[in-house]
């Protein structure tokens, strides 16, 4: 219930600081015989309402402080003084910039009343309590449009300050003199304040131009020289192709030579009854016409193309074509056409692109929606909340996060396939030490220069590029975290350390890859196993034992520290009150996580056992499969939407569906994923397999790394907030995603693809 004494005092509170601190009219007349005709073009312009008129004149009307030095009266003769008090300095420039702006604004100067038109309205508490919104930007652009002009009379340039008025925590966006500082603006809220005597305070934050530092012109520099790179591989390719052009024009012009002369020849030889007096070339030498260069195939990106190389010593062929390949691996025309092809390899389980982009696609379509809140963006929290999000079909977009162990099963999937296939070429390969040492060197090199080159991205380079309310601070806090933290990155144990841990540390959404990567270090234990036909027993009942055990600890912890599902949304004990609202105790924790994973180990496995090939069954045995997938998967994303937010679920089934849930969504998928690849998937098959989602898959990673960032620029610099509606969220969606992919693209050619490619000429990997 909203009491209209309480309104009337908080809107007095924020009338006070949005109208007469700092860019509302002020008149500094203590009778109203003194004041001039407002009219209805003032009134209109610059005051919203009669009311706010009545509150400007009660408060000014408190102060009587005259400066007999400057002659200032009123309100800001007391603000002056601010500027001399020995605990707490305010810059007088300000105190000048805001008597200057007030005045002019009573004078219906173009500027002052563009600057005042460019304030967030204030709100009211009814309309607090009947929205939940808490954040009124203003107009950027119609404020920082005033720039100091003595032509046309603007005496001072502007900027966009949001003022945070607690107990309520309400953000408003207010144009001030921009000689005014956060800190200023702080004085002058709290001399003014402590005149009432009131329990009111609020808090000013400015939208600064965020300047290039250090860390940000040196991920510049790191994506200027992938930029050279690309830029002489690509000029070396087109050199290149032009030369092969060119030699192979003149080799078919020779050849058509060589055919003429002997022609000619042979009609000789028919009249004469000679010998043919072409000339031959003893063995060993090189005959006329024939290229001093040997040529030599250049197993670039793409595996095309061929380059010449000088002879010599095979020492010397060696290294010159060694550097070609590697300046070679930059070249983006190889590396676009490698990307965007969609062309199947031999042996290609074609239906896991398609399970790839569509969970990065589902996670994007979360994302856009859960970042809205986080970054204060959301126009209409209440009918969100409230209406929208809590229909059963919104449930799809909030169990969107189990998109996460569709990845693990893919991933577990991919690494025991592969492997397994490539240790039965060369069984031997399974014991030698340097085989799985490259196992893993491999997989560092491919996972990590990407990911800290969109860690730098993040963090450093958007930090300068763009403003927006809170968006200054957000970056800041990310810059601190990632100054303290970044080695947990580049370790991958950055979903353990510091322990507890926490999803909203540097570049929160990787814990997945901190995940990925513990798992992939323990993947050639269950791989050794399954591979030797003696412990392949061993192995299968390690696997069972690793699952259950990993359901048994997720549903203990779980349990413990009284965590629950569904719509209610407190926890069953006070156990984690001891510690920060966002410590993670399970949810990416490996030891809760790694159940996904050990299902595509096992889903893997038997790929391999039938060698990859379709697999007739049963029709009755695949629908029935089909069936349990599908009701399993759609159990686990609406079983939870009929709960209630007031009466929640037994604890003991809240543990339980927590220690399970994961599992049987993995172990969905894992069907889904062998029903496709053995032929019993019929249009699901079809639809998974389409050939366009390979060149997106290829994305996949990038896209992963790079649409939170899309989507924080996008939504701290937006200068309006966001009102959700479901067409909105469609839009929204679309365009990130779109984004998303371009800058994917553009990072993959750029250093993923080359760094990868390079890797492989180097250290002579098939």
């Amino acid at each position: 219930m909203v009491h209209q004494g309480g309104e009337n005092v908080f809107s007095l509170f924020l009338v006070l600081l949005s109208v007469v601190l700092v860019t509302s009219p002020v008149v500094l007349a203590q009778d109203e015989d003194e004041l001039p005709d407002l009219g209805l073009e003032f009134s209109g312009l610059v005051f919203d309402n009669v009311t706010e008129i009545d509150l400007f004149f009660t408060m000014v009307g408190d102060f009587t402080v005259i400066d007999e030095a400057s002659g200032i009266s009123g309100l800001l003769a007391y603000l002056w003084h601010i500027a001399d008090l020995p605990d707490v300095k305010a810059s007088k420039e300000c105190l000048t910039d805001v008597w200057t702006l007030l005045t002019d604004t009573f004078q219906f100067k173009e500027y002052a009343l563009q600057m005042r038109a460019a304030n967030g309205n204030p709100p009211r508490l009814s309309s607090i309590y009947f929205t939940h919104r808490l954040k009124y930007l203003g107009n950027f652009e119609l404020c920082v449009g005033v720039r100091e002009n003595e032509e046309w009379g603007i005496p001072m340039n502007a900027h966009v300050c949001d003022m945070t008025a607690p107990p309520h925590n309400v953000v408003v966006g207010l144009c001030a003199p921009a000689s005014c500082s956060a800190h200023d603006l702080n004085v002058i809220a709290y001399a003014v304040l402590d005149q009432y005597d009131t329990v009111y305070s609020a808090y000013f934050s400015c939208i600064p131009k965020s300047p290039w530092k250090w860390d940000s012109i040196f991920v510049m520099f790191i994506l200027s020289v992938f930029a050279i790179a690309a830029m002489c591989g690509t000029a070396f390719e087109l050199a290149s192709s032009s030369r092969r052009k060119k030699e192979t024009e003149t080799t078919a012009a020779a050849a058509a030579e060589v055919t003429r002369v002997a022609a000619a020849l042979h009609r000789d030889t028919s009249v004469d009854g000679g010998k043919s007096p072409a000339a031959t070339a003893e063995d060993g030498e090189v005959s006329e016409g024939q290229p001093a260069e040997t040529m030599i195939p250049l197993d670039g990106p793409g595996g095309q193309g061929v380059e010449t190389a000088p002879s010599g010593t095979p020492q010397t062929r060696d290294s010159t074509a060694l550097v070609q390949k590697v300046i070679l691996s930059f070249s983006v025309l190889l590396n676009g056409a490698g990307v965007l092809s969609a062309k199947k390899h031999k042996g290609n389980l074609g239906a896991l692109n398609g399970m790839r982009v569509l969970s990065m696609w589902w996670i994007v379509w979360y994302h856009v929606v859960y970042f809205v809140p986080i970054a204060q963006r959301l126009d209409n929290p209440k009918l969100f909340y409230e209406g929208t999000a809590s229909k059963t079909w919104f449930a799809i977009t909030w169990q969107a996060p189990f998109a996460v162990d569709t990845f693990f099963v893919l991933s577990a999937l991919l690494v025991t396939y592969l492997t397994l296939k490539q240790l039965d070429k060369s069984p031997e390969q399974a014991k030698r030490a340097d085989y799985w040492a490259m196992f893993y060197v491999h997989r560092y090199i491919r996972l990590t220069p990407v990911y800290m080159i969109c860690l730098g991205i993040f963090v450093s380079l958007l930090s300068p590029i763009g403003q927006g309310s809170t968006k200054s601070e957000f970056f800041a806090g990310g810059r601190e975290i990632c100054r303290s933290y970044w080695w947990t990155n580049l370790l991958y144990i950055n979903n353990l350390v510091p322990y507890p841990g926490s999803v909203n540390l540097c570049m929160g959404w990787t814990w997945y890859l901190a995940n990925d990567m513990q798992f992939y270090l323990l993947s050639p234990i269950f791989i050794i196993l399954l591979f030797n036909e003696k412990t392949r027993k061993i192995g299968l009942i390690v696997l069972a034992a690793v699952t259950a055990l990993s359901c048994i600890i997720t549903a203990a912890v779980s349990g413990y520290w009284g965590y629950s599902v569904g719509n209610y949304q407190g926890n069953y004990n006070d156990r984690s009150l001891a510690f920060p609202p966002d410590a993670d105790r399970n949810y990416a924790k490996p030891w809760c996580r790694i159940q996904a994973y050990t299902v595509g180990i096992f889903v893997g496995y038997i790929l391999y056992r039938i060698k990859g090939k379709k697999v007739k069954i049963n029709l009755a045995l695949v629908l029935l499969g089909w069936v349990l997938a599908l009701g399993t998967m759609a159990t686990i994303l609406f079983a939870m939407e009929g709960t209630s937010n007031i009466k929640p679920l037994p604890q003991w089934f809240a543990a339980i569906w927590l220690g399970l849930s994961r599992f049987f969504f993995a172990a969905a998928v894992g069907w889904v994923a062998f029903a496709c690849v053995t032929g019993n998937g019929g249009p699901v098959d079809a639809l998974l397999s389409w050939s366009a989602w390979l060149p997106l898959a290829k994305l996949n990673y990038c896209a992963y790394l790079l649409h939170p960032v899309v989507i924080f620029h996008f939504l701290l610099t937006k200068k309006a907030m966001f009102h959700y509606t479901t067409y909105e969220h469609i839009f929204y969606f679309w365009g990130c995603l779109v984004t998303t992919y371009l800058l994917s693209f553009f990072i993959s050619l750029l250093v993923e693809v080359p760094v990868t490619t390079a890797e492989k000429v180097l250290l002579k990997r098939k």
